[in-house]
């Protein structure tokens, strides 16, 4: 209404005594700052990243499509898509594929970053389990990606929040409220869908290296609070241990860069590499993270109630939630 206004008083601008041209002046001045504002605050506010993967480009389409038409197309947050070199022969296709299956305010979000990857040097593919060496480099860079390297990017630090969906990450359903909103106006630092058991061999040595974080902390990490419970040693050989399902996670990136007890885990994780020499992956490595450094109860989010699939894996139907979930 007061666009309207103001453009209605610009048409008759030259008719106007010099009084109304100021106050005309500073009503579009006003404006101006206020859209400025605005699209500020939007663009620092939240995120939604993804990692292309030139082998996923036709579940990546659908599932921009679905998380524009179920969330995105009421805020139009950004989208930034990460790639490597390994896309660089595709890439112009698929912008134009995007430029021309999304609708224009939709393309106009997305962003694109290029990365390069950097494999530890002092680490041998023929010198790791055999059962492992498929993994390194291409595979595990991934997960130090999602796990570390995400938050100190140039590209993210602008943005306070983060969404994380895979390129096979599906939304089947409208989200009830939005997410980001949601996690600003209640406090939470981490949002999740569901927890799931991982396999024992690509966890191989993450229960001592929990169970000395936590005894170094000295009953400052959260893992009484949250009641974190660790098999016996005895035990650990076949254990599943429990990972966020992390194709779709919530994060408050600026808690995660700061907060001792998270900065100090991650700091441990990247140290031991036992990423590419284990296959440790981001998703138990962010459940015991979360365990650890943040309070369950109070900073941490199940979101439920809308129909997820992470394609090829699992599908999961809009559930019932209890009030501490949404």
């Amino acid at each position: 209404n007061h666009f309207f206004a103001t453009l209605s008083s610009l048409l008759s601008f030259s008719r106007s005594s010099p009084i109304e041209k100021m106050s005309l002046l500073r009503a579009i001045l006003v404006l101006l700052l206020l859209t400025t504002t605005v699209t500020a605050k939007k663009s620092s506010c939240c995120a939604i990243v993804y990692m292309v993967h030139p082998h996923e480009l036709v579940n990546l389409v659908e599932s921009l499509t679905r998380t524009f038409k179920h969330f995105n197309q009421g805020h139009l947050y950004p989208t930034i898509l990460f790639y490597d070199n390994k896309l660089l022969g595709q890439l112009t296709s698929l912008q134009a594929t995007l430029n021309s299956t999304l609708k224009p305010e939709w393309y106009r979000t997305l962003e694109w970053v290029e990365l390069t990857w950097t494999p530890p040097k002092d680490i041998k593919r023929e010198e790791l389990d055999v059962s492992l060496r498929h993994w390194f480099p291409d595979y595990t860079l991934m997960i130090q990606f999602w796990f570390s390297d995400i938050l100190h990017l140039e590209a993210t630090k602008r943005f306070n929040y983060y969404l994380r969906l895979d390129t096979d990450s599906m939304l089947h359903s409208d989200f009830p409220v939005d997410p980001f909103r949601l996690m600003m106006r209640k406090g939470y630092a981490y949002g999740y869908y569901t927890v799931y058991p991982d396999e024992a061999f690509v966890t191989v040595g993450l229960m001592e290296f929990v169970e000395k974080f936590v005894s170094d902390m000295k009953g400052r990490s959260k893992a009484e609070l949250n009641k974190l419970e660790l098999p016996p040693p005895e035990d650990r050989k076949d254990y599943q241990a429990p990972m966020m399902y992390t194709n779709f996670e919530l994060l408050d990136m600026r808690r995660f860069r700061r907060d001792p007890l998270l900065t100090e885990f991650e700091h441990r994780v990247m140290k031991s590499k036992r990423i590419h020499t284990h296959r440790w992956g981001d998703s138990p490595l962010r459940y015991y993270q979360v365990m650890t450094g943040l309070d369950w109860k109070r900073e941490v989010v199940k979101f439920c109630n809308f129909s997820y699939a992470h394609l090829h894996h699992k599908y999961f139907r809009k559930s019932t939630c209890d009030e501490k979930e949404v």
